[in-house]
């Protein structure tokens, strides 16, 4: 793995990363720790079985887009939560609506920054401080 601009498909730990990483794995957990992020650079991060765990430095400045299905969100950041919940569509063949439930939760840290996308289907998110 390369340790900066990395694009890495592993299920375990990578630690001491300056640069960005996106990192995809269907079993397993996803583990980073940032010394330092490149600004203004979307990350991404899913696994579908496993816990999502990212340590970022206390200055990062992002939008934070997170979703688990059977998980919980858990963050040393403050920000201001906010929920895109579920979202009606028009059913094409006339037979009324349908319910899409799409629920992804989204955080600016430090006013706000590019995107980290971070989901799981079966594990938590942890979004940490440094």
């Amino acid at each position: 793995m390369r340790r900066s601009g990395a694009e890495c498909f592993l299920p375990d730990t990578a630690l001491n990363i300056s640069g960005s990483v996106v990192a995809t794995t269907y079993n397993g957990e996803i583990k980073i720790t940032f010394d330092k992020v490149t600004a203004d650079t979307p990350m991404s991060y899913h696994t579908y079985n496993g816990d999502v765990d990212i340590t970022f430095p206390a200055s990062t400045k992002a939008s934070f887009k997170m979703k688990t299905e059977q998980g919980e969100i858990y963050t040393g950041f403050e920000m201001n939560i906010v929920s895109t919940g579920p979202k009606q569509v028009e059913d094409k063949k006339g037979k009324g609506y349908r319910i899409v439930i799409d629920d992804w939760k989204k955080g600016d840290v430090n006013g706000g920054g590019a995107e980290i996308t971070l989901k799981t289907n079966n594990g938590d998110i942890y979004v940490r401080k440094k």
